[in-house]
């Protein structure tokens, strides 16, 4: 059996998201740096998602900063320890840090906890892999299907692929 590819971590795929965001700086900006945080899970149940989102966005940022264009991209790291409180948290530390964007959290309780602190701090917030949060506030970005809109999806195909009209639904625990 294979795994799947999860084409959230690539870090070309991270970078697109922050490229608009670093590209927007005007080229004559005086900014030597500009700071972008994470929220990921590095302790706790969520680690088997956030230590690879992790790892995506630290190479994306350091093939960013290997091409010598300016602005340098710092990060800031922040640990939601796989719960909302974590994510509350972290969310109010990065509204007083500077950060630019953030990217997380990925887990998508957290990301409806932390993100109207974004809103209000008017950070935008990329939502890695969550699947809900999208709608927690103007600045929250979700660029991933909700578990919602894949149901619809699953639905669609069934019926109309397959000429399902009846289907059952099971919870495994």
């Amino acid at each position: 059996m294979t795994r799947p590819i999860l084409f959230i971590f690539h870090p070309t795929f991270l970078l697109s998201l922050l490229a608009p965001v670093v590209a927007a700086l005007p080229a004559t900006a005086q900014t030597a740096a500009v700071k972008i945080a994470t929220i990921v899970s590095r302790t706790g149940p969520g680690t088997t998602a956030g230590i690879p989102m992790l790892d995506a966005v630290r190479l994306a940022i350091d093939e960013a900063n290997a091409a010598g264009r300016a602005p340098r991209v710092e990060l800031d790291e922040y640990d939601d320890r796989s719960s909302d409180d974590g994510a509350r948290e972290a969310a109010n530390k990065i509204a007083s840090s500077g950060a630019l964007v953030v990217v997380g959290p990925g887990i998508t309780t957290s990301s409806l906890a932390a993100g109207p602190l974004f809103g209000t701090a008017g950070i935008a917030a990329i939502l890695p892999y969550a699947h809900g949060g999208g709608d927690s506030s103007p600045t929250t970005f979700r660029p991933v299907f909700s578990t919602q809109e894949m149901g619809e999806a699953l639905a669609n195909d069934l019926k109309y692929t397959f000429g399902v009209s009846r289907a059952v639904r099971a919870r495994l625990k």
